[in-house]
């Protein structure tokens, strides 16, 4: 006699479960229906058993479930109830409100969520999860409306607990080892030659501005006090004391008689013979002269063709500043304009 079983109490919209005589029906339940008259059915009854007592224990759902069907998924090492649609966990409760629930997310990876007043609180995940990687919302355990998700957490999820974004705000009471900002803002200050201030809560950088404090008048001073942190703390007016002690000698008159010229000047001779010397003033000079004719003088300045090798001591005179060997000071030479292909030279040392 054929077996029709119909699903829950009554029949469903999935109509009933027909097992023909001397049949075993292992397609419409994740167990073995025996028909009437089935010959060596006891391994199949065994069987049913034994995964009735393990609830079908195993890493993949069971096949064919039923509404209310239990499923140990030893990957997850949780209990799980059959819904007719999806595999909730047994437990932690979920009231619709509030309470705890896992949802699996696109390519297995699970995360638990904690919802208080109909929203989510926080979720926690093993890894990094961008926001692009979590849907707008969800069902949890066939509830309705839908919960936001992926707006309460504009950053994504990373490993451990993120809490959810909300105008209001969340917060962790109590102490953290670590935190994306500080419970309350807190003001760094500096003081001493410069001040400022800034507010900081660790969820941003911050930007500190300092001023230096004000130690003397702004003006123009020619003698300054230098502190040991290169700050000027003082300043004034340069007195004869301070150029006396910076000379080593007490200067005479403004515009009066000097001992040597402040830069050395070039005096030459010019005509049928030629030469030059640098006078400084401080000491006499001797001018070693040449006629004009020789083709290389050993004073003076001489007119020399562009690419030509300049002798030692001679230097192209337009205007340039040289220096004399063995600390012999410096020369301005001549601004001389010379003809095209060819340069004014003057002999220096």
């Amino acid at each position: 006699m054929t077996y029709t079983i119909p699903y829950q109490a009554s029949l469903t919209a999935q109509g009933n479960i027909v097992v023909a005589d001397s049949t075993i029906n292992t397609t419409s339940t994740s167990l073995a229906l025996i028909g009437a008259n089935s010959v060596n059915f006891g391994l199949y009854v065994n069987q049913d058993f034994v995964n009735l007592l393990q609830n079908f224990a195993k890493n993949t759902a069971p096949t064919s479930p039923l509404i209310g069907q239990l499923w140990y998924d030893t990957i997850s090492e949780s209990l799980k109830y059959y819904t007719g649609s999806v595999w909730q966990l047994l437990t932690p409760p979920f009231d619709g409100a509030a309470g705890t629930a896992t949802l699996s997310l696109a390519g297995g990876t699970d995360i638990a969520l904690t919802l208080a007043n109909n929203q989510i609180i926080y979720a926690v995940s093993a890894v990094t999860i961008p926001q692009a990687g979590l849907p707008d919302s969800v069902l949890i355990n066939s509830t309705s409306p839908p919960y936001a998700l992926a707006s309460r957490f504009p950053q994504g999820l990373g490993p451990g607990i993120t809490l959810a974004t909300t105008s209001g705000g969340f917060q962790f009471y109590g102490t953290a080892k670590t935190a994306n900002a500080l419970a309350s803002n807190m003001t760094l200050s500096v003081s001493g030659s410069a001040s400022g201030s800034v507010s900081f809560n660790g969820s941003s950088g911050a930007t500190l501005p300092v001023n230096l404090n004000s130690v003397v008048a702004a003006g123009h001073y020619t003698n300054v006090t230098v502190g040991s942190n290169g700050i000027v703390i003082a300043g004034g007016s340069i007195t004869s004391n301070d150029v006396t002690a910076a000379l080593g000698y007490t200067p005479g008159v403004a515009n009066g008689p000097a001992n040597v010229l402040s830069f050395g000047s070039n005096i030459k001779l010019d005509g049928v013979i030629g030469g030059s010397n640098v006078f400084y003033g401080n000491s006499n000079i001797i001018i070693h002269t040449t006629f004009i004719d020789n083709p290389m003088p050993t004073n003076g300045i001489i007119l020399l063709p562009i690419g030509s090798v300049i002798p030692t001591g001679w230097y192209i005179a337009n205007g340039q500043t040289a220096t004399i060997p063995n600390g012999g000071g410096s020369v301005v030479t001549e601004t001389l304009s010379a003809p095209a292909g060819t340069n004014y030279i003057q002999k220096v040392y």
